[in-house]
């Protein structure tokens, strides 16, 4: 009796989806029909045979997939509809992995690449709407879809970072990690005439085979190796969770096999800044600067570094920067900051000098220093502004300055330009 009651329950769902197929808009009480169905027919699994296993397991994917509609207008309520779906399909392809293969195509080739375009669509709405960790979590499911596509495993793990999911964005970066991935090769697409939308390709000879069957507009673009950002993440994500010897490892292990590898070498030189050995990261980025002699970004950093310690040879990298990248507003800003690094001390020894002549020479002198350094301040921040006049930091600083050398006129203006 058992056998045969399995088959009438399967047999009751089977004819049921056929006619709910031809519905153009279900009602609530049809979509619930449907359900009482599957779950009619799913108490009699562990009883059912093989095949009927499958054909069971086949409908509740499907009738959750007709659920997944709601992920547009209702993501997190509609979470739970893609999971049993994915249960339910991964369950189909296990069963069907020794025989014959009724669904597996159908999933793989048809309803996942349907599902993971939805999900990954979802994934960009929910990021310019500043939900990142859903939009973390739908990316990671797009991935769990297509495990071939590793740029949607980058997104999770970025957008984790990004909403402070730290554990969840670690956990991400080392399943990239593993992979070998580095992001770096070429992404083909063409439009699809019929909708409109530019679809994107696995490769060039398949983009190409398609611009023969109802696509134009080709196009490529290439895409350089972010290796060295996943390992800095994974790094920093360590020490985040107070793992710093497996932060150095992660590291040490990646420059092993990179060792030319100039964003791995930031990268292990930012370990070493986040932890304020900082002989140790004027060494990494002076070797990154000599295998990138014209990376202004590499100077800049240099002199970031040293501007505490060595004023000139700060000031000597700032400048380098600003010669290979004239429009560097930050380094303009920098070098103003660096004019002005002995005012405190310029000030304190002003203020503790006493009323006799040299005391009163000593203080003209330092005066005068003072104004010197104010007029060699003034002429990089006002370089800067020209570069960027919204910069408040710099409006403030060229008030302040132009008010201490008594150009009234000047240090109105840029007062005015300040916004309360």
């Amino acid at each position: 009796m058992g056998a045969y009651a399995q088959k009438d329950e399967l047999k009751a769902l089977k004819k049921y989806d056929t006619k709910f197929e031809k519905m153009e808009e279900p009602t609530a009480a049809d979509v619930q029909e449907y359900k009482n169905l599957v779950d009619a027919a799913e108490t009699k699994l562990a009883f059912a045979e093989k095949e009927q296993q499958i054909e069971i397991y086949f409908y509740k994917g499907k009738y959750n997939l007709g659920q997944l509609s709601q992920m547009m207008t209702n993501p997190t309520a509609s979470s739970d509809y893609y999971f049993h779906m994915k249960d339910a399909f991964d369950h189909v392809i296990e069963l069907e992995k020794d025989g014959k293969q009724k669904y597996t195509k159908i999933i793989i080739d048809e309803i996942y690449p349907r599902v993971k375009a939805v999900i990954s669509t979802l994934g960009d709405q929910l990021v310019k709407g500043d939900e990142l960790a859903l939009a973390s979590q739908y990316f990671y499911t797009a991935y769990g879809l297509d495990t071939t596509d590793n740029y949607m495993l980058y997104r999770a793990a970025s957008y984790a970072v990004n909403a402070k999911e730290f554990k969840k964005a670690l956990d991400y970066y080392l399943e990239l990690d593993k992979t070998g991935w580095t992001g770096e090769g070429s992404a083909f697409t063409a439009r699809n005439k019929a909708t409109g939308v530019v679809e994107s390709f696995p490769n060039k000879s398949v983009r190409d085979a398609a611009l023969l069957q109802g696509y134009d507009t080709p196009s490529e673009q290439k895409f350089e190796s972010v290796k060295g950002e996943i390992v800095r993440n994974i790094a920093l994500l360590y020490l985040e969770l107070g793992q710093e010897d497996k932060a150095k490892e992660a590291i040490a292990n990646a420059r092993k096999l990179n060792p030319n590898d100039v964003g791995l070498i930031i990268a292990e030189a930012n370990f070493y800044l986040t932890a304020k050995d900082y002989d140790g990261y004027k060494r990494l980025i002076n070797e990154a600067v000599a295998k990138q002699p014209n990376n202004a970004d590499l100077f800049y950093n240099l002199a970031a570094v040293s501007a505490q310690t060595n004023a000139k040879e700060a000031e000597a990298n700032y400048k380098k920067a600003i010669e290979i990248k004239p429009d560097y507003q930050l380094a303009y800003v920098r070098l103003g900051d660096l004019m002005l690094m002995d005012e405190e001390s310029l000030t304190k020894q002003m203020n503790d000098l006493g009323n006799s002549a040299a005391d009163n020479k000593k203080y003209a002198e330092l005066k005068k220093q003072k104004e010197t350094n104010y007029k060699a301040a003034v002429g990089y921040y006002e370089k800067a502004y020209n570069l960027d006049k919204n910069d408040q930091y710099t409006i403030g600083m060229l008030a302040s300055l132009y008010q201490a050398l008594e150009m009234s006129d000047k240090a109105a203006e840029f007062k005015a330009k300040r916004k309360q």
